[in-house]
């Protein structure tokens, strides 16, 4: 189930304005909004919704785009190069194209993965120099990340640790903000 209100209108939320996932019911795990449409991933599926401007409830199912894979973990879903990528609940990392899932992961990458607690798996996602990356790093882990420009991936980590230190991302005054997870500062790439 997922619950809305309306913009700007916090404090009357109606109990009874939520919709459920009908096609393939599981648990919802992230949700991810993209190209004016709103994918709900679920544990073993993904729906998907767009705001069709009705006044009294405004999401309606999108029928023909139900994905028959699972997220794995609730932070690694991103917004990236025109579309979403995600950790999938089979231990691969998926590329939507449209509403087909493509895998972009190695069997290398995925045999990496398999070591790991893929539940606690955290991506986020950037662009440097025209190249996009998914970062995706296990937080007792590795940290690995894929180049949309090239299709290769590749790991990084930061001196003493076997992760990459950089935990998140934002951008600022056209700069890419990353937060260290030691210490809490932010760095610019």
């Amino acid at each position: 189930q997922f619950f809305f209100f309306f913009l700007y209108d916090g404090s009357s939320i109606d109990g009874l304005d939520f919709a459920s996932a009908e096609s393939n019911p599981d648990e919802l795990v992230s949700l991810i909004f993209d190209h004016r449409e709103l994918y709900l991933l679920g544990k073993k599926t993904i729906e998907v919704w767009y705001n069709s401007g009705d006044s009294s409830f405004p999401f309606d199912r999108n029928n023909n785009a139900q994905v028959e894979i699972g997220l794995a973990a609730a932070d690694s879903v991103v917004s990236m190069d025109n579309t979403i990528v995600f950790l999938s609940d089979r231990g691969t990392v998926i590329r939507l194209s449209g509403y087909s899932p493509q895998i972009i992961s190695t069997r290398a990458i995925e045999y990496q993965i398999s070591k790991e607690d893929i539940s606690s798996a955290r991506a986020f996602s950037y662009t440097q120099e025209g190249h996009n990356f998914y970062v995706l790093t296990f937080p007792a882990g590795r940290t690995w990340v894929y180049d949309a420009a090239t299709n290769a991936w590749h790991s990084r980590k930061s001196f003493g640790s076997t992760r990459w230190r950089a935990n998140c991302h934002a951008i600022f005054d056209g700069k890419n903000i990353v937060g260290d997870c030691q210490s809490g500062r932010l760095y610019a790439l």
